[in-house]
């Protein structure tokens, strides 16, 4: 196509957020995206959806959305309004992954038609959120598929490097799915921390928890990568532990991406960052 001048293609910002959100260990980062979305948080007053069943979550880890009915009604306090959201679970199929055989694509086919469905039901209309929960838990999955059952004489099983390249594939053909303008995207995962020596300083290096080569990309094809810190006191008022965003570097990326100028170091709301980055905001309130 031939080439268009900035002033012809005019204002092309994508209109929903992208993210990969990351911490250490058990953080409660499905609980915080999920009611962020949800505007559920005691310090919220309207969501990033317009209405609670537009909020999918897409579940890999066993007990991914364990304690969160009791955290939107008992913790934040919300009405049984809020809990009208759509959960998919892929727990087992990523259990099952390469139980049978090496190469088995059952589980990647699988993650592929809900994301799929997903994006149908955001092309109907209104503001849609998709929880990713988590990006380590699909991963192993895909990895088991490739790889199939282990086996005692460590023969004809394991990640050879045509299996290595497979599984890049999938997770760009899964990331490319589901990451479009019609919803807002967020990648819930871990962060491996290691430490190594140069010379006589100790570095400690982080990366995106996901097996192979793949996570030192990922971030780098979201719109912004941010990483979720808990703090050690309650929000006034409340059994809610005070959470924010940190926007500053991590893992080698720019945590705030994209409009780096507009976010702040700490951003405690999901919806006054999409609101700053110009973002569709579907503003539900119960």
């Amino acid at each position: 196509m031939p080439a268009q001048s900035l002033a012809a293609m005019g204002n092309t910002t994508e209109q929903y957020l992208s993210a990969f959100v990351g911490a250490e260990g058990k953080a409660g980062k499905t609980s915080f995206l999920a009611a962020s979305c949800l505007g559920a948080l005691p310090w919220q007053t309207e969501g990033l959806v317009d209405k609670p069943e537009n909020l999918h979550i897409i579940g890999f880890d066993a007990a991914f959305a364990d304690g969160l009915v009791d955290f939107i009604t008992k913790r934040c306090g919300r009405s049984d309004a809020y809990l009208n959201v759509s959960v998919r679970s892929l727990t087992g199929a990523a259990k099952d992954a390469g139980n049978a055989s090496e190469w088995d694509y059952a589980f990647y086919s699988a993650v592929m038609r809900e994301m799929k469905e997903v994006k149908a039901l955001a092309a109907k209309g209104g503001v849609h959120a998709v929880v990713i929960s988590s990006l380590t838990g699909l991963a192993e999955g895909l990895v088991s598929g490739l790889s199939g059952p282990p086996k005692s004489d460590n023969k004809g099983a394991g990640m050879s490097m045509p299996k290595w390249g497979d599984f890049a594939r999938q997770v760009t053909a899964l990331r490319n799915e589901i990451q479009d303008d019609k919803l807002h995207v967020f990648w819930e995962g871990h962060i491996s921390v290691t430490s190594k020596m140069e010379g006589s300083q100790k570095v400690t290096e982080e990366s995106i928890a996901i097996p192979g080569q793949s996570g030192r990309n990922f971030g780098f094809n979201v719109g912004h990568v941010m990483r979720l810190r808990r703090e050690l006191a309650k929000y006034p008022g409340t059994q809610v532990d005070k959470v924010f965003l940190d926007m500053k570097p991590t893992m080698g990326f720019m945590s705030n991406g994209r409009g780096a100028a507009m976010l702040s170091d700490r951003e405690t709301d999901l919806v006054v960052v999409a609101k700053k980055l110009g973002k569709k905001v579907g503003g539900f309130k119960a």
